[in-house]
């Protein structure tokens, strides 16, 4: 009977539970192993096959997904299966890495499965409820480290509901464009090393040559976010080096960002943060070693 491979070791943190070390021939859908990785920035794995079916779902970060030579932006909410014949390629961006939740599991049964929820092996949904896709992750390790008599079982039951689920994504990714990808990233790059001045998405795609239009369908197809949102969380992340670092005002921190009203720049932390610009520094400060 075939082994699972060996976890990767390109992980920051994990949890794993394990119900069975080999791939049985059985009827029976079944939980081979499930697991929560938090994944390196050096993320990479890539497999000609695999010896069961897996499914494995990104809670947050980015990275890219090569499936049977077609590419796709993994991002939040992405959903995907892979299973024996099926050839695949994932890394981690090494900017934003990969959370990552995965159960491997056999049994005839699996294929009817994954048909009925839309996710025949080698193909990728996106999911909006996050959190109730994790939470049934969450039970599959919680089921499975209990170890008790009806934990296959249960941890099965749970698995049938999160695939079944899939069929209920709103869509499914094409694959990425190369050019679409290289102008993406050409676009990224560009506002990481001009945000300080850049004050609107018109802007970076009037410097750019872009269409507004064109640049918000990138930003939306490989970041999963517009490019307003993009270069707004680029400020702010200066903003608490800034405050709290620098120890800056906050009105030269506004100034700083290129925002010429403080009040509006104060309006966006908060937003971001939950805290005004002054309470956010002084409970950093507060928590700071003299």
């Amino acid at each position: 009977m075939p082994r699972l491979p060996p976890t990767s070791q390109q992980v920051a943190a994990s949890r794993y539970v394990t119900l069975h070390q080999e791939v049985r021939r059985q009827r029976e859908l079944a939980v081979a192993c499930a697991g929560r990785e938090a994944c390196r920035e050096d993320y990479r794995i890539q497999r000609s096959t695999f010896p069961c079916h897996a499914v494995e779902f990104i809670v947050r970060g980015a990275g890219e997904l090569i499936v049977n030579g077609h590419s796709y932006r993994l991002g939040p909410g992405m959903l995907f299966s892979y299973g024996p014949g099926i050839a695949y390629e994932m890394r981690s961006d090494a900017r934003e890495p990969l959370l990552k939740y995965f159960v491997d599991f056999f049994g005839a049964e699996a294929s009817e499965v994954l048909e009925q929820g839309g996710l025949s092996p080698g193909r990728i949904v996106q999911i909006l409820e996050i959190e109730s896709y994790s939470h049934l992750f969450e039970q599959i390790l919680k089921e499975g480290a209990a170890h008790t008599e009806a934990a296959a079982r249960i941890c099965a039951s749970y698995l049938r509901i999160l695939i079944l689920k899939a069929a209920d994504a709103v869509r499914s990714p094409t694959p990425l464009s190369t050019s679409s990808s290289e102008k993406f990233t050409r676009c990224r790059e560009y506002i990481d090393e001009h945000f300080l001045r850049l004050r609107s998405a018109e802007e970076v795609s009037a410097e750019l040559n872009l269409r507004p239009a064109q640049l918000c369908r990138l930003f939306q197809q490989f970041n999963h976010s517009s490019p307003f949102q993009y270069l707004t969380h680029k400020k702010m992340m200066r903003a608490v080096e800034l405050l709290v670092a620098e120890r800056m005002s906050v009105k030269q921190t506004a100034l700083e960002l290129g925002y010429e009203d403080q009040y509006h720049f104060s309006r966006l932390f908060k937003k971001r943060f939950g805290h005004s610009p002054q309470n956010f520094a002084r409970l950093s400060w507060r928590e700071m070693p003299a």
